[in-house]
């Protein structure tokens, strides 16, 4: 890995961890999720883009057009999240500097441009997997051990942690158990990753939890050439078994079901849905603040009676509309079908594992988005943004390998035919 690269990831990793799991703060749990650094927030941003920059000008002096051509091809189909970027973050700043709103979606803006510094890295470097494997290695060794234990912590005493965040953590069993060649490391990996799940005690927290374990069922049994009729019967198997222990909890022990403040989320849904309907096409244009205002008397955390919305996939139909959402689900949609087709051409185990591994954290990030806001947390928003940049990365690189070799095979074919 080049120097300059590697060592400028390293450091993008580390405050960019170190701004995501704060390790001297005191407000570890629910009060966590109105915490604000001020513009510290910024600085692994800032950090990465630096390095992008370089990254960017060691693509375009070198002689060999190789990799501006594969920033190129990596890039295609990105236009949708640069629209979307640029008119989040602008509309923010316009709120901000000209209506003097200070709770505005430039953090949510902002995240995708981790996208992008994704890509850059990726293709800047010659053995681009090396960035992929080692974002995945950072998550595993430093944020997997903090995490699992200060959730372990806070369950003893009855609080929750990092709830937000477990989209980050529990995918990394499907990783795992791909990626290791030593079975009792990746089984250690992998239920430490499932147990998190489980101990954030809440509703995203098990529907993450829920999908890990089928991504991890469906390659189990893949790995046995199992038919598709045993993949379903199997995942259908796993689907009773947990509705039959929630079904027993919520009728025998209800104190050990997930939390969640319903009561709160359907004022902020209701008010949500009221601002599509009144502007279904572009919503208000990403200008108005990012709280809501509690009516009836309904308070959270004592006193408080402005809440986000809780849920980032809402707040972007209600203040972009149907244009901000195709924009957003366009790139995803388009990131994850290319994964599948990636998949198809059978990779090496190391693109294999990187890009379950990845599939794995977006649509569970995806979950979490629905009914919380990541996104709008900058420290939480680059590490998704960031992922589905190597996604993107990984699943191009694949498909761009597996061309020339196709079509050499085929050549060979037509070579050897008998002449008639």
């Amino acid at each position: 890995m080049n120097r300059i690269i590697g060592l400028g990831f390293t450091m993008f990793m580390i405050l960019a961890l170190y701004a995501l799991l704060d390790p001297f703060y005191t407000g570890f749990g629910v009060f966590r999720v109105t915490r604000d650094i001020g513009p510290l927030k910024y600085v692994p941003l800032i950090l990465g883009f630096t390095i992008a920059g370089l990254a960017l000008a060691r693509i375009y002096s070198t002689q060999s057009p190789i990799r501006r051509l594969a920033l190129r091809a990596t890039l295609s189909g990105s236009v949708p999240l640069i629209i979307f970027g640029i008119w989040v973050i602008s509309a923010s700043l316009y709120a901000r500097i000209f209506l003097n709103i200070e709770e505005t979606y430039l953090q949510l803006g902002a995240g995708v441009l981790a996208y992008f510094h994704a890509l850059v890295l990726y293709v800047a470097e010659p053995r681009g997997l090396a960035i992929a494997r080692r974002f995945m290695f950072w998550l595993i060794i430093v944020a997997m051990p903090f995490m699992f234990t200060w959730l372990l912590i806070s369950r003893i005493n009855g609080g929750q942690a990092f709830h937000t965040e477990i989209f980050l953590l529990t995918p990394l069993a499907v990783y795992a158990y791909l990626h290791f060649k030593q079975r009792p490391l990746a089984w250690l990996i992998m239920l430490t990753a499932i147990a998190a799940g489980i101990l954030s005690q809440k509703n995203t927290g098990y529907l993450v939890t829920l999908l890990v374990c089928s991504h991890l069922l469906i390659l189990g049994f893949g790995r046995h050439r199992f038919s598709k009729g045993v993949l379903r019967f199997g995942w259908l198997v796993l689907l009773l078994i947990v509705t039959g222990i929630v079904l027993f909890l919520f009728i025998n022990r209800e104190e050990y079901l997930p939390t969640g403040s319903t009561h709160v989320r359907f004022v902020t849904y209701l008010n949500a849905w009221g601002k599509f309907i009144s502007s279904p096409i572009y919503g208000v244009g990403f200008s108005e603040t990012t709280l809501v205002q509690l009516e009836g008397g309904v308070k959270v955390m004592g006193d408080v009676d402005q809440v986000v919305t809780h849920s980032d996939l809402l707040d972007i139909l209600s203040h972009g509309g149907v244009f901000a959402i195709s924009l957003l689900l366009a790139i995803l949609v388009g990131r994850l079908r290319q994964a599948k087709r990636a998949l198809a051409m059978r990779p090496d185990p190391e693109s294999r594992a990187l890009i379950h591994g990845l599939v794995s954290i977006i649509i569970s990030g995806l979950i979490v988005a629905a009914f919380n806001v990541p996104w709008l947390s900058l420290t939480i928003a680059l590490f998704y943004w960031f992922a589905l940049g190597l996604l993107q990365a990984v699943a191009t690189d694949v498909l761009r390998a597996r061309v020339p070799s196709n079509r050499k095979k085929r050549n060979q074919l037509v070579m050897h035919q008998p002449q008639s």
